[in-house]
C-alpha cells in the first residue's frame, strides 16, 4: 500500500467518525432510540469512508502513477 493510499484511508477514517459521532447524537436527539440511532449513523459513516478512503485513495493513486502527487497531499501541512 502506497503512501497515499494510506493518507486516503486515514483521512476516510477520521471523517466516518466525525459523521458517525454527530448523525448519532442529532438522530437520537430527534427518535430518542438508541437502536435506529446506531443504523441510521453507520449507513452515514460508511457512506463518507467509501467516498473518502475508497475513492480519494483510487484518484490519488492514479495520480501517483502520473507522477502528479505534492508531498503536501501525502503528508499534513506543517
Amino acid at each position: 500500500m502506497n503512501p497515499t493510499e494510506q493518507t486516503a484511508i486515514k483521512r476516510g477514517i477520521y471523517n466516518g467518525l466525525m459523521t458517525f459521532g454527530v448523525t448519532f447524537l442529532t438522530t437520537y436527539l430527534v427518535t430518542d432510540v438508541w437502536s435506529e440511532a446506531g443504523i441510521i449513523a453507520g449507513i452515514a459513516a460508511f457512506g463518507v469512508l467509501g467516498f473518502r478512503a475508497g475513492g480519494e485513495g483510487l484518484y490519488d493513486t492514479m495520480r501517483q502513477n502520473n507522477g502528479n502527487v505534492q508531498p503536501s497531499d501525502v503528508n499534513g501541512n506543517i
